[in-house]
């Protein structure tokens, strides 16, 4: 597994310029896609969790500023994978962040989405 750790981690600063010049142009949507898989490559770069769980926390909050709430979904269920990693899921809900009552865990996303045919987000839930 360590061979894919170099080539997962020269990548990821290219989707992260792409972040940057999306956003440069006003197009929010790609942007944030951009981010999103940003995020999926930090997650599994090897990159130290504490880093990690910052910068995924900083990107979902981003992605809210800019109404992107299907990638700001996404972003919370990564956190939510990096946070069960390291052992902090109990002292943060990163469903918070969507200030929505009715999902407060991921599962309660997971039925949203089912119900909604949202089959993306379900497949992210279950990566």
């Amino acid at each position: 597994v360590n061979y894919l750790f170099e080539p997962i981690q020269s990548t990821a600063n290219v989707l992260l310029e792409s972040y940057e010049g999306l956003r440069a142009t006003g197009d929010n949507e790609f942007a944030c896609l951009a981010l999103n898989m940003y995020a999926d490559q930090l997650f599994m770069s090897g990159c130290l969790l504490p880093v990690v769980e910052k910068k995924i926390e900083e990107f979902a909050l981003r992605s809210l500023r800019l109404h992107q709430l299907q990638y700001c979904r996404n972003l919370c269920c990564i956190h939510n994978r990096v946070l069960s990693l390291t052992g902090n899921a109990e002292g943060k809900n990163p469903f918070d962040l969507l200030r929505d009552n009715d999902i407060a865990t991921e599962d309660d996303l997971l039925q949203e989405s089912l119900s909604s045919g949202r089959s993306g987000l379900s497949q992210q839930i279950y990566f």
